[in-house]
């Protein structure tokens, strides 16, 4: 990963990125190096919000794996607010 593109998620986290893991998927599935309707992603950390991201807001990935404890943070603030 290269410092502008973590300087570009930094501002734009959960758009810049899931548009970039989309369009990569999408591009693999047109060069017929991957099945489109049975594409799946993973992530940890930053990148688990990303797939959560990409399965919640996109119509990309049929499947998902996130090891997320960032998210974990978020929904314990919403809880206690």
């Amino acid at each position: 990963m290269t410092d502008g593109f973590m300087v570009t998620c930094f501002y734009s986290w959960g758009i810049c990125d899931v548009e970039d893991c989309c369009a990569g998927a999408l591009y693999l599935a047109e060069q017929k190096l991957a099945d489109k309707q049975r594409l799946c992603i993973d992530g940890g950390s930053a990148g688990g919000y990303t797939t959560l991201a990409c399965l919640a807001f996109k119509d990309v990935f049929k499947a998902g794996k996130r090891d997320l404890r960032v998210c974990h943070t978020f929904v314990k603030t919403a809880a206690n607010e």
